[in-house]
């Protein structure tokens, strides 16, 4: 570790860099004193301008979105689960008739699974399309 430095090396420490001229030292300070560039105040403008007009439209789409007691075909009636004046029978295959028929008996729910996989497979004619499965589960 204790070499003695060689030749290059010395000749590299020897170098001092060199004083700028003044034509550099006026350059460097007149850019010194300039005031920042304006691309920074026009992206900031820019992405303020796309700001607002992005929140312009969302407050527009707002104001013309329709409202639920303007549309014409809004239920006002409330669903009352157990107002089904249907018969246990003649429930279509829905989760809520399960439910109902379950809340009964479970060999009511079974009853009537069993009825709707028969009508299923009844229906499974090339005719299996919602309209004829209502028909049948109906007659």
């Amino acid at each position: 570790m204790s070499t003695p430095p060689d030749e290059l090396e010395s000749e590299l420490g020897s170098l001092r860099p060199r004083q700028p001229s003044e034509r550099v030292r006026r350059g460097i300070a007149h850019r010194l004193a300039e005031p920042p560039p304006r691309v920074v105040t026009r992206a900031l403008w820019a992405w303020s301008g796309a700001a607002l007009a992005l929140a312009a439209s969302v407050v527009i789409a707002v104001s013309l979105w329709p409202r639920a007691e303007n549309a014409p075909n809004v239920r006002r009636n409330p669903i009352v689960a157990g107002s089904n004046p249907m018969k246990p029978d003649e429930l279509p295959p829905t989760l809520l008739a399960y439910y109902q028929v379950f809340r009964e008996s479970d060999e009511k729910l079974d009853t009537l699974l069993d009825r709707h996989g028969a009508i299923l497979l009844t229906a499974g004619n090339g005719a299996a399309d919602s309209g004829s499965l209502w028909k049948e589960m109906l007659n």
